[in-house]
């Protein structure tokens, strides 16, 4: 089990990459044994066609793309096996652990892969396969967080710039702006969007976010700089976009806009509450509209994306 391969695509947040791995026996005729054709080639012999397992998790929608490339590349296909976000990261480093039963290409969230990129030797290195030919269609910085020493381990999907997603009927429920070009306009700061959440709450009794740490994460992530620098230093109690974060959460807490359901550690309650309508709006990336599609079916059609205030963050 060699290397995750990552497919530039939507995903990401959770920025996430897509890993080819290397030596784990993943099952089938996978690329550690596949012996008719070279990486990449199309066409060919269908008979002896190439079966490479992929693991992604729900949300991802590598799902609609996988057929059309296998129609595409008729001696190749690609087998998914989709699990829950806090499950795909787990099972896979239990595989690299066992050095057995993983699969060929594996999705990776960029919150995760230091713990993976301990073990390069897990991992194909993609400059064997032309990865290095790739290296201008990507930002430098993007790029170089799958490499160990000399190796590439992995493409990302993407650099995740933040939207608003929001419930648009709850929006116009409340006497709030409810068309896209609207939210952005008339709720352009965060001060505003504290407001708003007010508003919402008075009239709905929905909150506007699901904790007060997501709006700390996003208000973080639109500074150039978080916890160090480029040199390694401490800047913690120094970044004044890490201060302006924590009195934004602060802010959000004290004013009970925001719920407590915890993304990470309960998920269940956090889909839950999202599917009923009790959260309103959910600050994410491109892939964050395929985690609500899976975490909230029953509001499908509900949701709208617009601007975040004060502009994207990554």
């Amino acid at each position: 089990m060699k290397g995750t391969r990552y497919f530039k695509t939507l995903l990401l947040i959770v920025l996430p990459l897509m890993l080819v791995l290397s030596a784990c026996g993943g099952s089938g005729d996978s690329v550690n044994n596949r012996t008719d054709a070279s990486p990449g080639s199309t066409g060919g012999d269908s008979s002896k066609k190439v079966k490479l397992q992929m693991w992604f998790w729900q949300g991802a929608s590598f799902e609609k793309i996988i057929p059309e490339f296998n129609k595409l590349h008729p001696d190749i296909e690609i087998v998914p096996q989709i699990y829950k976000w806090e499950d795909a990261h787990k099972k896979l480093l239990t595989a690299m652990s066992a050095d057995s039963g993983g699969p060929d290409i594996a999705m990776i969230d960029i919150s995760q892969l230091d713990q993976f990129l301990k073990y390069p030797d897990k991992f194909y290195d993609l400059n064997e396969f032309g990865a290095s030919d790739l290296k201008d269609e990507y930002l430098e910085w993007k790029w170089n967080q799958s490499i160990v020493g000399d190796k590439q381990l992995g493409l990302p999907t993407d650099i995740g710039p933040m939207v608003l997603y929001y419930r648009a009927d709850l929006f116009e429920k409340a006497g709030l702006p409810s068309a896209p070009e609207d939210v952005s306009a008339k709720i352009s700061n965060w001060d505003e969007f504290l407001e708003a959440g007010r508003t919402l709450k008075e009239k709905t009794g929905v909150d506007m976010l699901s904790n007060p740490y997501e709006l700390y994460g996003a208000i973080r992530d639109q500074g150039d700089e978080l916890y160090f620098d480029k040199d390694d230093n401490m800047i913690i109690d120094q970044n004044p976009q890490i201060k302006k974060a924590l009195e934004y959460y602060i802010k959000a807490r004290d004013m009970g806009i925001a719920g407590t359901y915890d993304q990470k550690n309960a998920l269940q309650e956090y889909s839950a509450a999202l599917n009923s309508g009790k959260i309103a709006t959910y600050i994410s990336a491109a892939w964050g509209r395929g985690h609500v599609e899976t975490r909230a079916p029953d509001t499908k059609g509900n949701w709208r994306a617009a601007k975040i205030p004060e502009g994207t963050g990554n």
